[in-house]
């Protein structure tokens, strides 16, 4: 049991398993052992052996831990498709390989394969499934759902449903969210070249009409927070101490007497700064590839 007690999936498609003594596993194969020496402890004398007031609980977790599963052979398995590794054994598609490696019947891969593909266009949910939040048949009901909506804008209903799962709604609460949402005609969306006219109706109980109603505006970014706090270190050490500096193209003085009248508030020089730290790390990168002196 020691070796279910965390799973996380890391970017881009590692698996990690930590021991009871929080080593990694040095390999995949030796994941694999790992995986498989756990499940063994519940098929035999080690699930024998527990209370019945455990394996509540104990379902619950492999639940958990199912969907985290589904998530995982997901990602593996678009890899997997992407790279046509099914050529590499004589099959000419990832389904017939599922078919034969896996001893499965053609449906069950064909049915794996879109299910694959459907987490792929639902990155929301499939990050949902990987962090147990859902479990797999939910997944594919809430993907089922939020299909039917246009592909720029079907990544915000996936979020709005799992954040009102996250809230405790039952699935039928999501199917009612759902259709609620397909529901609206397209005259109550867009008039004109007004749009997300329900969304705004609706915000009129709250909010001024000239908020409501008001130009679309630029969001800035926040340099001078970045500047003054965040950034404090990078700045020093990469833009003060770096490369430009050192091969004569700013100087030294100069940048430090921007850099110490935007800290002491006496001038907005944070664009400045951030434009310079830009240039910095652009020329670094530029250096390492060759393409500048």
């Amino acid at each position: 049991m020691r070796y279910l007690r965390r799973f996380a999936i890391l970017p881009p498609g590692v698996i990690q398993m930590c021991t009871a003594d929080d080593q990694l596993p040095g390999s995949a194969a030796d994941a694999l052992r790992m995986m498989d020496a756990a499940l063994g402890f519940f098929d035999g004398p080690g699930g024998d052996a527990l209370d019945a007031s455990a394996l509540g609980p104990v379902l619950e977790a492999l639940g958990g831990l199912s969907a985290r599963f589904a998530a995982v052979r997901a990602a593996v398995l678009c890899r997997f498709d992407g790279a046509a590794a099914h050529d590499q054994d004589g099959y000419g598609s990832t389904a017939s390989w599922l078919a034969a490696k896996g001893r499965t019947t053609r449906a069950a891969a064909n049915a794996e394969v879109r299910k694959m593909r459907v987490m792929h266009e639902h990155p929301e949910i499939h990050q949902a499934l990987a962090r147990k939040e859902i479990s797999e048949s939910w997944a594919t009901e809430i993907a089922k759902w939020t299909a039917r909506f246009p592909t720029e804008i079907r990544g915000d209903v996936d979020r709005l449903l799992l954040d009102t799962a996250a809230a405790g709604a039952s699935l039928d609460d999501l199917s009612v969210v759902a259709q609620a949402a397909f529901a609206i005609p397209g005259r109550d969306k867009i008039r004109g070249r007004q749009g997300k006219l329900a969304l705004k109706q609706a915000a009129q109980a709250w909010l001024p009409k000239e908020i409501i109603y008001r130009p679309k505006a630029s969001f800035s970014a926040p340099l001078r927070a970045w500047v003054r706090n965040d950034l404090q270190e990078v700045i020093n050490d990469t833009l003060v101490n770096g490369e430009l500096t050192g091969a004569g193209m700013l100087r030294p003085a100069a940048l430090n007497r921007l850099i110490e009248a935007e800290r002491a508030g006496r001038e907005d020089n944070a664009k400045q700064i951030w434009q310079l730290l830009s240039m910095e790390l652009w020329y670094r990168n530029a250096r390492s590839m060759g393409v500048a002196a």
